[in-house]
């Protein structure tokens, strides 16, 4: 009976429109990326990108296309395809985009064989955006010069504004990136640099992620300093920051860090998280794997006279993207109808991460039962469920994303398992999750089997993110000739309720 319903609810929560979802027929398996970012006006790059690409088993002669993503303001030369086994090259016969989907689909002129691995090259050039997405220069004065930085920001589909891949969360690759600069610049990746020469670093290959998770950051060397720490947990942490920034705020951060990690009980899985406050960023924070970028004023030692509440907020901005280096990067959501998985996971988590980190007077469990429930049942006339099936085009996948219920209905089931059986429940289904699909994806229907799996009490749970609201019971009234009249209602749809 669960498998059945697990199974459709797999199906409705899926029923996305194909013409928004690249073909299952093709993967990625590894990207070499060069790119070239110039902090001089007109601030553009340049780069090449070879994707090596695995068919499935297709029937022989029915693949001669191939589709990926590229934003319409990237240029693209003619791609190359060539067999890695024979290495015979097979002509791009047309190039076409759609600029609603943002699909590059490539035409060959000879079908390509299955279960066969083929590489795409692709030269490729671009403006640097200055609007904080994509790969976007930033600057901050000092001494009454001007400081650049390029850094990407890839989060949630914004790779594809870069550079031509394949920008799905659920498709996870290698990444092997070489970064052009000069001498007098440093650039930082999501992994450690295997060579460094005076033009050029060359960055280790990356474990299996997505296009989101990639992290680019280039400077003058001059422009920032910087502080490393070991947290206890074994990972590495080291703030960027600009010159004559304040850091007194570091101590707080690696503490947060080593706890979130504790709490999690998993540490994080690249052994090395780099921290970058910039002055000039429009939003609070927007992290790649490893690598975590704040807003200056942010990052500053909480303001003398500053409330402990407020403390609270400021501290949970930063464990906020700490836990979503587990639930985004390292395990990810297969699709954005998911997004769920991180938000309201990370929501839940900052709650008892700050629990465990702040000496205070101040309830933070109670806080997150008052801010959780509350925000999400002041939400619940909403006309959505938590697991939306339509989630496709780039408006969607954005509202998806910033969507606040996601975030606090998502919490107030995890709340509602811990309440249910014990304190601990959620997170030794959580601690379950990132051990079994480390580096893989998850959906709904794959959360709750582990649910089920680790307390089989606990199934049948499908409602809770298939419908729309909440189980609960809805008074209204009104006068009429002088008297009060009270009606009691509640939604059609059904629950299960532990």
């Amino acid at each position: 009976m669960v498998v059945i319903s697990l199974a459709l609810f797999l199906i409705s929560a899926y029923s996305v429109d194909a013409a928004f979802r690249l073909p299952s027929t093709i993967t990625p398996t590894k990207y070499s990326l060069s790119i070239a970012p110039s902090l001089e006006t007109p601030f553009t790059y340049t780069g090449t990108v070879n994707i090596i690409i695995q068919t499935s088993n297709v029937p022989e002669g029915s693949l001669n296309t191939i589709a990926l993503h590229k934003d319409f303001s990237v240029t693209a030369e003619t791609p190359e395809v060539t067999a890695v086994a024979s290495g015979q090259k097979i002509s791009v016969i047309a190039v076409s985009h759609d600029n609603e989907t943002q699909m590059y689909t490539l035409t060959l002129a000879s079908a390509l064989s299955p279960n066969s691995a083929y590489n795409i090259s692709i030269a490729f050039s671009g403006v640097l955006r200055k609007d904080y997405i994509g790969l976007f220069v930033g600057s901050y004065t000092f001494n009454s010069t001007k400081l650049y930085y390029v850094a990407a920001n890839f989060k949630p589909m914004y790779a594809r504004l870069s550079f031509p891949c394949f920008d799905e969360p659920g498709i996870k690759s290698v990444f092997e990136l070489i970064v052009r600069k000069t001498s007098s610049q440093f650039a930082l990746s999501n992994m450690p640099a295997s060579s460094t020469s005076s033009d050029a670093v060359f960055f280790m290959p990356s474990p299996k992620i997505s296009t989101h998770s990639l992290s680019i950051f280039v400077a003058s060397n001059a422009s920032f300093k910087n502080q490393t720490e070991e947290v206890e947990t074994g990972t590495s942490l080291t703030i960027f920051y600009p010159i004559g920034a304040n850091v007194e705020y570091f101590n707080t951060l690696s503490l947060l860090q080593s706890i979130g990690e504790q709490v999690i009980q998993v540490s994080h899985p690249l052994k090395q998280c780099n921290i970058f406050v910039l002055p000039d960023l429009q939003t609070q924070s927007f992290a790649g794997f490893g690598n975590i970028y704040f807003r200056q004023d942010l990052m500053m030692k909480p303001y003398q006279g500053s409330t402990e509440q407020q403390q609270i907020e400021t501290y949970g901005i930063f464990v906020d993207q700490i836990v979503k280096q587990f639930v985004s990067d390292f395990v990810t959501p297969a699709w954005w109808s998911d997004v769920w998985l991180t938000e309201g996971i990370a929501t839940y988590l900052k709650y008892i991460v700050l629990n465990y980190a702040l000496s205070s007077d101040v309830n933070v469990n109670y806080m997150l039962m008052i801010n959780t429930r509350q925000a999400a049942l002041s939400m619940d006339t909403l006309s959505y469920p938590l697991v939306e099936a339509d989630i496709n085009t780039t408006t969607r996948i954005i509202r998806s994303v910033q969507d606040d219920l996601k975030k606090y209905k998502g919490a107030a089931v995890l709340m509602m398992v811990d309440t249910t059986f014990s304190g601990a429940a959620s997170r030794a289904i959580l601690t379950k999750l990132l051990i079994d699909k480390a580096y893989g994806t998850i959906t709904t229907a794959e959360f709750l089997q582990m649910i089920s799996e680790v307390n089989n009490e606990f199934t049948g749970m499908e409602a809770w993110f298939s419908n729309s609201g909440y189980p609960v019971v809805a008074e209204t009234g009104w006068l009429w000739n002088g008297s009060r009249v009270n009606v009691i209602s509640q939604t059609p749809a059904s629950w299960k309720v532990p």
